[in-house]
């Protein structure tokens, strides 16, 4: 929607978006993949919409609430740097809520003075029921009711078409570069000595077109391979393929996470 494209392009000229506007440098945070199991940025977020990615709002707002939620778990509860991802999470939630334009720069200046109220509160009331803890507390209760409303809509569980929408949201991410196409065997004789069972996202694309896989587990097998053997292959931590693998590897966690969830819960 060109509403909200608009919205989310005037939210990313803010100078407190700054640090969300891009996926997370591994190279000068190496444990941020270990500790934030999906990663997003506002530059995904905004690829998302303009692919017509998502299909219901309530899964953009999913991602939107990780802006946050990430922040929050890897940086200190009261620095900085989280109060700017409440802030811009805040905005673009607003954005994707409303039906007609959000004026950003207003909304912007009227969610700063609520949140330093809210700060002036705290320090007046000391213990854990200051109204920062009732407002992450509320974002929580929130995130869980959008997660169940998002699995209430979802209708008849299709699994190949999960996967296959799964497969062709990393294909169009920059990481997935490398894992494309299968490697050549006379550039890089070595990886197939390294390697025993090589695996690629087209390997992958043609196996679901020809109907191969029986379940969505061993769909999730195969792509988890391509990352395992990338890692095995590539051992240097700091390299530029290691840090690929690793972002690309922790999208598809999240999103295998909750195709094997649901598969599992209709097959108890």
């Amino acid at each position: 929607c060109e509403r909200i494209l608009m919205g989310l392009e005037q939210v990313m000229e803010l100078s407190v978006a700054e640090p969300f506007i891009a996926p997370v440098d591994l190279n000068r945070y190496p444990s941020y993949a270990s500790v934030v199991e999906y990663p997003i940025d506002l530059s995904t977020i905004k690829a998302r919409f303009d692919n017509r990615f998502y299909r219901r709002i309530t899964a953009a707002q999913f991602d939107i609430r990780y802006l946050a939620t990430n922040t929050e778990k890897f940086n200190e509860a009261h620095s900085y740097i989280v109060k700017q991802a409440r802030i811009v999470t805040d905005l673009c939630l607003k954005i994707v809520k409303e039906t007609c334009t959000v004026d950003v720069s207003t909304l912007y200046r009227q969610l700063l003075e609520n949140y330093r109220s809210s700060e002036s509160e705290d320090q007046n009331q000391p213990g854990p029921s200051t109204s920062r803890h009732r407002l992450k507390a509320a974002a929580a209760r929130s995130m869980r009711a959008s997660r169940r409303e998002a699995s209430r809509q979802m209708g008849p569980f299709d699994w190949k078409r999960e996967c296959r929408e799964l497969l062709e949201m990393l294909w169009a991410c920059r990481d997935s570069e490398p894992f494309r196409e299968p490697l050549d065997r006379l550039e890089h004789p070595e990886y197939y000595r390294i390697v025993d069972t090589p695996m690629d996202l087209g390997t992958m694309r043609e196996e679901l077109r020809g109907d191969n896989y029986e379940t969505p587990e061993d769909f999730c097998d195969d792509l988890r391979r391509i990352f395992t053997n990338a890692k095995n292959y590539t051992t240097e931590k700091k390299s530029r393929m290691y840090t690929m693998a690793l972002r690309l590897s922790a999208l598809a966690e999240q999103n295998m996470k909750r195709i094997l969830n649901t598969w599992n819960n209709l097959n108890k």
